[in-house]
């Protein structure tokens, strides 16, 4: 249950099995002690279900009581974020049948995903 007073830090993390999510909660975790003398709370919301936080959070070491899922997406699609390449919103399945190795490409390079590079 998140209080309703104080400072957090919320990590939205793409899907569970996606290596940015793995490699931002393994740097996350190493801060939380520290965040948390300072007074701020460290929270993660990944896309996915319940027995994929589990493991992500097994494989990385990541509190479970700080990580939540969210299995539809809607979090991200509620604040706007990036679809990335080939959908037009973060809910929408992907509609190209393109290798998912093909589609990392165009999304490494920034297009679909504003921001990747900079």
């Amino acid at each position: 249950v998140v209080k309703s007073s104080g400072r957090r830090l919320i990590a939205f993390l793409t899907h569970f099995g996606d290596l940015s999510s793995w490699e931002y909660a393994q740097q996350l975790r190493l801060k939380i002690d520290d965040l948390k003398a300072e007074g701020v709370e460290v929270m993660a919301i990944g896309i996915g279900g319940e027995v994929a936080a589990k493991e992500f959070a097994k494989a990385t070491n990541f509190p479970t009581d700080r990580l939540y899922f969210d299995e539809t997406a809607q979090c991200c699609s509620a604040l706007s974020f990036a679809p990335g390449f080939g959908r037009d919103s973060v809910t929408q399945e992907q509609s190209n049948a393109l290798s998912p190795y093909l589609r990392l490409l165009p999304m490494l390079l920034g297009i679909g995903s504003p921001g990747t590079l900079q």
